[in-house]
């Protein structure tokens, strides 16, 4: 299976995703090949050395991997989209957005753009972070706010998926269509946040993600 995507300054988005078949070569048809450089990539041992090249494969992803059968259709698992919407929570009124990236599962990439820039530009409702739309699930997002002071703060936060996965199916409850938001929390000192799931009536605190402001 191939994923395509196309990626600008500001946005990467999946553009299709291909099934292959299983081909089989005839050894004659291999054979000719012997003196050229295409053969190379049908030995055994030439394929056995790309898959333990710690350039290629990371080597910690080939360790954690190590024995265990290849994980079909796990990808079209990252590519399962839901109906939800990013939620700043700031311990002062005035305090803002002022941008957000987010990085998704399912390999796609936006920049949005906060309430600050939408009230300075005149930013369009398809570029602002505060809407709900079909999106993959976040693995990745970092943002930047305006505090009370009127100084740029800056966070990250990468999310534990097996926790984020399984907080997404428990609000949902199979329906992609149920209107869920992320919630971050920052807190009064403004140097940690805490970061919750919401929606259907729940909230489930996604403890195990990592969180750097």
């Amino acid at each position: 299976m191939a994923v395509v995507w196309v990626a600008g300054a500001a946005r990467q988005i999946e553009v299709g995703r291909y099934q292959g078949v299983k081909t089989e070569i005839p050894k004659e048809q291999v054979k000719k090949l012997k003196d050229e450089p295409e053969y190379s990539m049908l030995r055994p041992e030439y394929q056995e050395s790309i898959m333990k090249n710690p350039g290629i494969i990371p080597q910690e992803v080939q360790d954690a991997n190590k024995d265990k059968p290849i994980p079909y259709g796990l990808w079209d698992t990252y590519r399962k989209k839901y109906n939800w919407k990013f939620n700043f929570d700031f311990p002062n009124s005035n305090e803002i957005t002022n941008r957000v990236t987010c990085f998704y599962f399912n390999g796609e990439m936006e920049v949005l753009f906060g309430d600050y820039p939408i009230k300075l530009y005149q930013i369009p409702e398809e570029l602002r972070w505060n809407k709900s739309e079909k999106k993959a699930i976040p693995k990745k997002m970092s943002f930047t706010w305006i505090n009370k002071d009127k100084i740029i703060k800056s966070g990250e936060i990468i999310f534990n998926e097996a926790q984020i996965f399984k907080a997404f199916e428990e609000l949902t409850q199979g329906n992609t269509e149920e209107s869920i938001q992320l919630t971050v929390r920052i807190i009064r000192t403004g140097d940690d946040a805490s970061v919750w799931l919401e929606g259907n009536g729940k909230s489930i605190g996604l403890y195990e993600s990592e969180v750097d402001i």
